[in-house]
């Protein structure tokens, strides 16, 4: 049995702290760089226009806004009511890195170019409800893919032509909180930051047959794997324009709890513009995450280290 303690989590931080720390430099770096830039154009407005005029400029635009249809800045409110978003999105993933299973590990290196070759089936939606600063989610996502290429099985011989069908389906679901939002002024960009916490359930279900004339290699092996990663991030909400809103998230998870993958690492970047019609917001992103999972040994282990990546497509609904 294992047991999480606080030795565990200080070792596993230690041995990832790399990771950890490049994870939220990324994201509080391009929130100081947008919170000066947002604070400049706050200054030039004070000093460009008469406070007085200002503020009947402003009482008329906020006015004006509120009396047509919402607008993206909602994505970066903290009003108390309930706000539900649900996003059906398309992940176009790619793999690059090992896949193993019972002692048989295959390199896999899939590019972005041939996706839709590899795609079998694929199917994903986001699922958001936020009240206040407070929300939860859930995203669950479905893969199916097929890969036919030679590698080189053994350190050294002859190569071999293998085919890898592999069907994934991952679970993410967790909370937030909004640390805050941030506002140019009338019109001008605003910004939010929430932390994140939660877990993402991997279930890997893998076949991989072999062609080879190696006579101690197996023709076909296969086996499927389940484990679930505790992660923790953050999350950037830009609302450059009333419509226009890019997200930035990255989380880091797994640390070796003995139910988990030794490191996972998720970066999630999209922009959306919404239309006038029913909180319609077309979505396009990109995605990379990546896992360093290993369980068993000899005949009976099972590895997953790979790049899962690719862009997103999808259409969001607020209401």
């Amino acid at each position: 049995m294992y047991y999480i303690s606080y030795e565990n989590i200080i070792a596993k931080v230690s041995e990832y702290w790399k990771e950890i720390i490049l994870s939220f430099i990324l994201t509080f770096s391009v929130y100081l760089l947008i919170v000066n830039f947002l604070s400049s154009s706050a200054h030039a407005d004070e000093f460009s226009v008469a406070p007085d005029l200002k503020d009947a400029i402003a009482q008329y635009t906020v006015a004006e806004s509120e009396s047509e249809s919402g607008n993206y800045q909602n994505y970066s409110s903290g009003n108390n009511v309930w706000e539900f978003t649900v996003v059906p999105y398309f992940w176009m993933a790619g793999i690059n890195g090992d896949i193993g299973v019972r002692g048989q590990t295959a390199e896999v290196d899939i590019s972005f170019g041939d996706v839709w070759d590899a795609l079998d089936f694929g199917a994903q939606v986001h699922i958001e409800v936020k009240k206040g600063n407070w929300g939860f989610f859930i995203d669950p996502t479905y893969l199916k893919l097929s890969i036919d290429q030679d590698v080189q099985v053994l350190a050294a011989g002859p190569g071999a032509d293998v085919e890898l069908e592999f069907q994934q389906f991952l679970l993410e679901f967790g909370g937030f909180y909004r640390l805050g939002t941030w506002s140019g002024g009338t019109n001008k960009p605003s910004i939010a930051l929430d932390t994140l916490a939660g877990g993402r359930y991997i279930n890997f279900d893998v076949e991989i047959d072999i062609d080879s004339a190696l006579p101690m290699i197996p023709s076909e092996v296969d086996g499927d794997e389940d484990w679930l990663d505790l992660f923790v991030g953050a999350r950037m909400i830009l609302s450059p324009t009333e419509n226009l809103v890019v997200v930035l998230r990255s989380d880091i998870g797994g640390f070796g709890f003995g139910f988990s993958s030794d490191i996972s690492w998720n970066l999630v970047a999209s922009v959306g513009y919404e239309l006038p019609w029913w909180g319609m917001t077309p979505i396009i992103g990109y995605r990379a995450l990546y896992i360093d999972y290993d369980d068993g040994s000899g005949d009976d282990r099972f590895v997953y280290d790979t790049w899962t990546y690719g862009p997103q497509i999808g259409l969001a609904f607020r209401f």
